[in-house]
């Protein structure tokens, strides 16, 4: 357990105030891919370790070229 000896309380205060952290500071961005189509960028996806490491350094890099 992540908070040992930790109140329910304290648990709670700590959740609402990441939540609130994670809403003003985190975007999320979803994207579909056809299992059929994209079968290669799924695989690649797949064996990176880090998907978003990966997929941002890709977008660097690509920003870096203009």
């Amino acid at each position: 357990m992540l908070y040992k000896n930790a109140t329910k309380e304290t648990i709670q205060k700590n959740i609402k105030r990441s939540n609130e952290w994670n809403k003003k500071n985190l975007k999320s961005v979803t994207i579909q891919l056809n299992k059929v189509s994209d079968s290669d960028v799924i695989e690649k996806l797949n064996s990176v370790s880090n998907r978003t490491d990966y997929i941002r350094q890709l977008i660097r890099k690509d920003l870096n070229k203009k």
